[in-house]
């Protein structure tokens, strides 16, 4: 009977393991090539100048480096409640609480910068506390001490913390307030009493490139750019990276990254364990989720059109269909457009496209890229899309041949209200929509600013 009762026992244990779901692999990267690598193994990214690999495959091969990496079983940050926003897209977490003109140290004359009170964990070398991070102000685009609402940057804009709100021209900062310029007049206005300060729009594509002439020496350069679980977004390359390791080198996390971004005076020494996903691009390669859209515009239906997220799902998670996830992009709602100002350097464009993982076997929507000058132009027009089981590549789209400097790309997704197919939601309740890794090639044979710049 014991024998009996115990082969029953072994029974019990072998079905529930069998039927359990195995664990994914702890990471997964997608290479330029287009191939997927799943594995638990990252190696050999402890020491400035290594060759990591996932598994036994090199992430940076010169002929098939890695477009991303991504850590498994870490979420994406929430938006912190204090940062600062730059113009290519990266954030720093943390308080400003001062400025600087420049020309204070005695040693040596240091650009105009914030002084930036963050509360991350950095691990310089020598270990100790790392309080403040030097912000250099050309590159900043806003300034947030006390998040609201999800408001999206409108170019000179002071916002008070009692709901208040003042357009500006232009901007000064001094040690604890900002000096604004009005229409008709100027004004003081002292931190402690602003939420948030949208700095007037530059050109996005001139801050690219100057951004390309600082991190990239060499033309094999690659540009880096690390996310993290404290809501860390920052970009360096692989000309300004160090890294080290603490105890076990053998254990990712363990390891310590270095990034020298283009606007930081300071290293960022950020641990491996925090990263959420590593992006890689060559020097003419631009994701387009590092460029603001111009307009980002959505039509109300029943389900409330929901804001742009960036790098996220309109739920705020990773970026995935039913069976796939994606590195970068944009989550929108169905209905939506989003506008872009693009350089007259322009080459192609390739994306894909689906419905969030969210949706389940409903939604339904058409993709389009258009360009819009005078009338709009179709450059590419997806299928109906219903179920999130599906992704569309919109393939390489040619941009060599039109004009950019007068014209602009739409990302479009059609709702379908009318003419649906059968079993489709009837109306646009679960339209969550992923732009999925949409990457902008561009000339940068000319490092002329001008040249790339549509003019503004």
């Amino acid at each position: 009977m014991l024998r009996v009762r115990f082969s029953v026992v072994l029974l019990i244990l072998a079905t529930a393991a069998h039927a359990a779901p195995s664990r994914p692999p702890r990471y997964l990267a997608m290479l330029t090539s287009g191939e997927r690598l799943e594995d638990d193994r990252l190696r050999n990214w402890h020491s400035t100048g290594a060759m990591p690999h996932l598994g036994t495959k090199s992430l940076l091969e010169p002929g098939n480096p890695f477009r991303w990496l991504r850590f498994r079983g870490r979420q994406p940050a929430e938006i912190p409640t204090a940062y600062v926003e730059m113009i290519n897209g990266d954030r720093l977490p943390g308080v400003v609480v001062d400025y600087r003109g420049g020309g204070e140290s005695n040693d040596r004359t240091v650009s105009p910068h914030l002084v930036v009170r963050v509360a991350l964990g950095f691990e310089p070398p020598d270990n100790k506390p790392v309080p403040e991070i030097r912000v250099l102000t050309q590159f900043v685009r806003r300034i947030i001490w006390q998040r609201r609402e999800a408001i999206v940057y409108q170019p000179g804009s002071a916002r008070y913390r009692d709901g208040r709100s003042q357009a500006f021209r232009a901007v000064r900062h001094k040690s604890g307030e900002s000096h604004v310029l009005l229409e008709d007049g100027d004004l003081s206005i002292d931190w402690d009493d602003l939420a948030e300060l949208h700095l007037p729009a530059v050109d996005p594509w001139e801050v690219w490139m100057e951004q390309l002439s600082a991190l990239c020496p060499t033309s094999d350069t690659r540009l880096l750019q690390a996310e993290t679980t404290t809501g860390l977004i920052v970009t360096a390359s692989t000309a300004r990276f160090s890294a080290r390791f603490e105890g076990n080198s053998a254990e990712p996390d363990r390891w310590v990254h270095g990034l020298a971004p283009v606007w930081s005076l300071d290293i960022l020494w950020i641990p491996l364990r925090d990263v959420t996903v590593y992006r890689s691009f060559a020097q003419n390669e631009v994701p387009l989720s590092r460029i603001s859209p111009q307009q980002a515009s959505g039509r109300d239906g029943l389900e409330k059109a929901r804001p742009l997220q960036i790098d996220r799902s309109v739920q705020g998670t990773v970026l995935q269909n039913r069976d796939s996830e994606f590195g970068w992009g944009f989550g929108v709602s169905g209905g939506t457009e989003l506008v872009f100002d693009l350089p007259s350097g322009a080459r192609s464009l390739r994306t894909a496209m689906c419905l969030d993982k969210s949706a389940e076997d409903g939604g339904c929507i058409r993709p389009r890229i258009l360009s819009r000058g005078e009338r709009d132009e179709v450059l590419w027009e997806g299928p109906v899309i219903v179920g999130s089981d599906k992704t569309v590549d919109s393939g390489v789209i040619d941009l060599a041949t039109t004009n950019w400097a007068d014209r602009k790309l739409v990302l479009q997704i059609d709702a379908v209200l009318t003419g649906q197919p059968r079993g489709a939601d009837p109306l646009d309740i679960r339209d969550h929509a992923n732009w999925c890794d949409p990457l902008l090639e561009i000339d940068t044979a000319n490092r002329n600013l001008r040249s790339l710049s549509n003019g503004k």
